[in-house]
């Protein structure tokens, strides 16, 4: 059994997950282990199927595998391939945030970075740059906090997110361009969209949000404007990781919760529309002038 610790969880897995940092062994909240799991795979075509019932939540990929998340923390994978890198892509997304839900936390579809001792955070839909901005910050001296996955709390009043791990799915030429000494994770494979490096990193408590940038597509040129918080608390809302998780999902006392924390960050914490440079060579420059901005967003 391997060791890791994410998102304030101790985490136990029979399957080696090097982008998470390793720790010691402890008494653990969520342990992965390999097993049958019971259960339809996609149709028509569909990239996966998840289903949240009052076992806890069910997910499977074509070609991949068929999981199990139990509201006691046990995650049950039961493999469709030898390619273990699928497999950490599936559990360290989809299956991994939905335990963080199934534990009421509230999460968003983003990543996140460090500067100073605040967050910064860039939220968006598949595809819109939010690893990309990410690597341009580490680029430039940032520590990653998460990628993908946003998970919220209140820490004494303040907003702030629970550190993932320090580890991004880059496309070959991002990689190249602004991390290309970072550690590739898993042996090159011909054809693969995106891979994930890792970054060095020692932040495991609760860090409290300095800002939010809202990515909107890109443009010859970055640009951003500040938003009312009537329109953060919707795109918080459209951006809201659970709705992965079907109709259900933000229902009952988890969407209340879920709800009342999107407010708070709408009323209390700055948040920008974003617009990326569409060119790689930009980012840098990018990064030093968001950076230089909003440092003053760094000790609160």
């Amino acid at each position: 059994m391997h060791h890791y610790r994410a998102y304030g969880l101790a985490i136990g897995s029979a399957l080696a997950l090097p982008e998470l940092a390793s720790s010691p062994a402890l008494n653990c909240d969520v342990t992965i282990d390999y097993d049958s799991v019971e259960g339809p795979l996609p149709e028509n075509g569909l990239p996966r199927l998840i289903r949240l019932d009052e076992d806890g939540l069910y997910l499977a990929w074509p070609f991949i595998g068929r999981f199990r998340v139990a509201t006691t923390g046990r995650i049950i994978v039961d493999p469709l391939t030898d390619n273990v890198q699928h497999l950490r892509f599936a559990l360290l997304g989809p299956v991994l945030a939905g335990y963080l839900h199934l534990r009421g936390t509230p999460l968003l579809h983003g990543s996140a970075v460090r500067i100073g001792d605040r967050a910064l955070l860039f939220v968006g839909r598949k595809g819109a740059g939010k690893s990309t901005a990410a690597a341009a910050l580490a680029a430039a001296g940032c520590e990653v906090l998460s990628d993908d996955v946003i998970a919220l709390e209140q820490d004494g009043g303040a907003m702030a997110i629970l550190p993932g791990f320090a580890s991004l799915k880059l496309s070959q030429a991002a990689r190249e361009e602004l991390l290309p000494r970072a550690t590739v994770i898993g042996a090159d494979e011909a054809g693969a969209a995106k891979r994930m490096v890792r970054q060095d990193a020692n932040s495991t408590a609760p860090m409290p949000i300095g800002a939010m940038f809202f990515l909107n597509g890109r443009g010859s040129s970055a640009s951003e404007r500040r938003m009312t918080p009537a329109e953060t608390m919707g795109d918080l809302l459209g951006h809201s990781y659970a709705l992965k998780f079907g109709d259900k999902a933000l229902t009952g006392s988890t969407g209340a919760r879920h709800f009342e924390t999107c407010a708070a960050l709408a009323r209390h914490i700055p948040a920008w529309d974003l617009t990326l440079p569409d060119a790689l060579e930009r980012l840098p420059s990018f990064a030093s002038s968001l950076l230089e901005e909003h440092s003053i967003l760094a000790s609160g």
